[in-house]
């Protein structure tokens, strides 16, 4: 009997299907089969598990952060029926109003004052809620990711944003040149370096950093991020926007240039501090799952115009049940104080870019950037201290206008040490004049320095700046002026016209003058606040002349500004002192007084006046001084205003 072939052994049974050898065979193919897909997939697999591993941990990160913002700067209100805030415009109208009367327009300091009387009425959560734990656990978090995962593109930002948050540069910049130097292209590397090294005042290694960064920014993002027009007022950004590249040049370098908190150093760089700011708004408010990134959030834009605050208020919104329409639930304010006096609510959940400019603020904080667009305090190396000024505009020639800059420096609080040395310039910057070396001035012991100059007509922007030798104190105040016809004030370069109003003290008659420097006046600069006489002068231009002589009637208008105390009533009072005494009249008001007097001069291209008035009847607060002078010849009428303030 022949043997069976190998092919009937492993051929089909007697019910013709495989036998039992062949399914053995196909078994053995499927496991090859089997096992090949799973050395094949168990990567992917893993790469999955990696990539939900992440993810739960960049969660993690954002939701812990948030946590240790909300706890780390919460306050209770020690009053449990106290009103709770939610925005700077309720700051406004609840803190300020009821105590101070209304303020439409509010100063920083009216803001400051306001939130640090609701500060007061509130307490810090106690240490252990404080949020230690939960910065910890994002510490812990982003370490294990940034191990896992340090290409993933949110990685270094998450730990970079941890350590940024508790001001931790050194650790910074050690992760970021670690960072840079694993991944070269990655922008958020460079732009942590710059960070790190610029808050430890390594400013030529901030610089190098950044030019990294720019340099690897495509040309949208590189636009996106460097805008000069984020530091500007609204309204000179959108002028800004629609110019042509020359004028938008000139321009930057103009606001990068003014932008500098002290001229007398050079340690400041405004630019660097910028994108600086850009950034910390960068790595720490990014959340592009909420299409939110870092400097065009809320507080991204406060954060680049301002800097860092120097106080966080967290304080829980709580509706009244009758607040009629109220169109904001129950919810988390928080509160960014600067001691400049700028405040600024935020609304929402803490997690990353997901706050929001408080709704009712729009308006505040659009009044606020238009007159306060930017601030650097915080790369001063010297405490800045604001400087009174008062600058007056005098007639010279045609083409030119007499320049005169009064300050007094707050001697009290720039030195500790009595009789230390003070140190005056003074700057006046035009498109004619490029140099920008100030001219030195002396300080008399109360503070006081003045400076003179005939100047070309033009816009020009001056600064006066007071620093204390060997101390780390100093005093500025910057302004724009414009020598020459100014449509805003009435000041005219010819024809019939007058000089702005010269406001002193320790004022005497002069008998006839020729020029206002005749005038025996020492200059007020700053508030009135030993009720002294207040002496007026100024130069009235080009008269009509009548047969050798000239007429006209003075009306000085003393009008209460903003009454800052309750009970501020009563006629305001005055009188006049000197020659002038026994022919002006003297009206007076509840809001306003009025003195008016005529005079009969010799004619002459330009006549001189000087009014000595007594206010020690006055009560403190702001007011509003008005000269008119009406020719009676003609008919015509110049006038010019400016402010005063009496002290308590």
């Amino acid at each position: 009997m022949p043997l069976p072939s190998q092919h009937s052994t492993l051929g089909a049974d007697r019910a013709g299907g495989p036998r039992p050898g062949q399914r053995i065979a196909r078994r053995r193919a499927v496991g090859l089969v089997l096992f090949a897909l799973a050395y094949v997939s168990g990567p992917i697999d893993a790469q999955r598990n990696d990539a939900r591993e992440v993810t739960r941990l960049l969660n993690e990160v954002r939701t812990q952060l948030a946590l240790y913002e909300s706890q780390a700067h919460r306050r209770i209100s020690e009053m449990p029926d106290a009103d709770t805030l939610r925005s700077v415009q309720q700051l406004v109208s609840q803190r300020i109003g009821p105590e101070y009367g209304p303020i439409t327009d509010p100063t920083p300091r009216d803001l400051f004052w306001a939130i640090t009387a609701v500060l007061s009425t509130t307490r810090p959560v106690a240490l252990a809620a404080s949020g230690e734990a939960a910065y910890r656990s994002a510490e812990e978090g982003a370490r294990a990711l940034y191990a896992m995962a340090p290409e993933h593109p949110q990685a270094f930002r998450a730990f970079a944003s941890v350590l940024l948050t508790r001001n931790r540069w050194t650790e910074l910049e050690q992760l970021a040149r670690t960072h840079t130097g694993r991944s070269v292209g990655d922008v958020s590397g460079w732009l942590a370096l710059g960070l790190a090294h610029a808050r430890q005042r390594q400013m030529e290694a901030a610089r190098e950093a950044f030019d990294a960064a720019l340099a690897r920014l495509s040309p949208a993002e590189r636009a996106r991020l460097d805008q000069i027009e984020r530091i500007m007022p609204p309204r000179e950004a959108r002028r800004f926007a629609r110019a042509d590249a020359a004028t938008r040049e000139a321009s930057a370098q103009s606001t990068w240039f003014l932008a500098d908190p002290l001229w007398s150093s050079d340690d400041e760089q405004p630019r660097l501090e910028f994108l600086a700011r850009v950034a910390y708004a960068e790595l720490r408010w990014f959340e592009p799952e909420d299409r939110a990134v870092g400097v065009d959030t809320d507080r991204g834009r406060i954060y680049v115009r301002y800097g860092p605050p120097d106080q966080i208020a967290r304080l829980d919104y709580r509706p009244p049940d009758n607040a009629p329409g109220r169109m904001s639930p129950a919810g988390i304010t928080y509160f960014w104080i600067y001691e400049s006096g700028l405040v600024f609510a935020f609304t929402g959940n803490a997690r990353q870019a997901r706050q929001r400019m408080a709704f009712d603020d729009a308006a505040v904080v659009a009044n606020i950037m238009d007159r306060e667009p930017a601030r650097w305090d915080n790369i001063a190396t010297r405490r800045i201290d604001s400087l009174a000024v008062q600058y007056v505009r005098f007639r010279a020639g045609r083409d030119s206008t007499e320049l005169f800059v009064a300050t007094r420096a707050p001697v009290e609080r720039l030195s500790d040490i009595r009789g230390a040395a003070l140190a005056a310039r003074v700057w006046l910057i035009g498109q004619s004049t490029p140099d920008m070396a100030g001219a030195p001035l002396r300080v008399a012991p109360d503070g006081l320095s003045a400076w003179v100059n005939t100047v070309p007509n033009g816009t020009y922007v001056w600064r006066a700046e007071v620093v204390t030798v060997g101390q780390a104190t100093a005093a500025r105040a910057t302004a724009p002026v414009l020598l020459g016809d100014d449509p805003a004030t009435g000041f005219l370069r010819e024809g019939y016209a007058m000089s702005d109003v010269l406001v002193g003290t320790a004022a005497r008659d002069a008998g006839a003058m020729q020029r206002w420097r005749d005038a025996p006046v020492v200059p007020l600069v700053g508030a009135l606040r030993d009720r002294a006489q207040v002496g007026l002068v100024w130069e009235t231009y080009d008269l009509a002349a009548r047969e050798g002589r000239s007429r006209y009637t003075v009306t000085v208008t003393v009008s209460r500004e903003q009454a800052r105390r309750r009970g501020a009533t009563g006629d305001l009072s005055a009188s006049v002192v000197g020659a002038l005494a026994s022919t002006a009249g003297v009206r007076r008001g509840r809001d306003a007084l009025t003195i008016t007097y005529e005079r009969e001069v010799a004619a002459a291209p330009r006549v001189v006046d000087q009014l000595t008035l007594d206010l020690r009847e006055l009560p403190a607060g702001s007011y509003r001084l008005t000269v008119e002078v009406r020719d009676r010849a003609t008919g015509r009428a110049t006038t010019r205003e400016t402010a005063l303030t009496i002290a308590d």
